[in-house]
């Protein structure tokens, strides 16, 4: 299952989005997201120890936000993380909508826990 949302998260929105990949992990489902800060770091947080898979929008070496390395490397130990980008290659705007392309791709669904109006386009 997919779990997207906000960058900038509202304090709800991240207690939700804690509770429903805990709550997902714990009934089986590996948790997807695309490793932003937000919405998709609450979900990861939460549902380390059951499996959850990191689709990042750039290389494996230039793992963006960079506070996110530290998250990436406890994740692999019971899932993955996954780019369809050269080993070197930095996040660029335009790759963010393949990422998010390859996410929903990856889901049985993608669930938008909280965003902006302006991000549905």
């Amino acid at each position: 299952m997919a779990l997207v949302g906000s960058r900038n998260a509202s304090g709800p929105g991240l207690k939700f989005t804690k509770k429903l990949s805990r709550e997902l992990g714990e009934a089986g489902f590996v948790v997807i997201s695309g490793l932003a800060r937000g919405i998709d770091t609450a979900a990861y947080r939460a549902a380390l120890a059951t499996g959850t898979v990191a689709v990042l929008a750039g290389g494996h070496g230039q793992i963006y936000p960079p506070q996110n390395k530290p998250l990436v490397e406890e994740l692999i130990a019971t899932g993955c993380a996954v780019s369809e980008l050269p080993f070197t290659v930095e996040l660029r705007a335009w790759d963010v909508p393949r990422r998010n392309r390859f996410v929903a791709g990856l889901s049985l669904d993608v669930i938008v826990v909280e965003a902006a109006r302006k991000s549905a386009r």
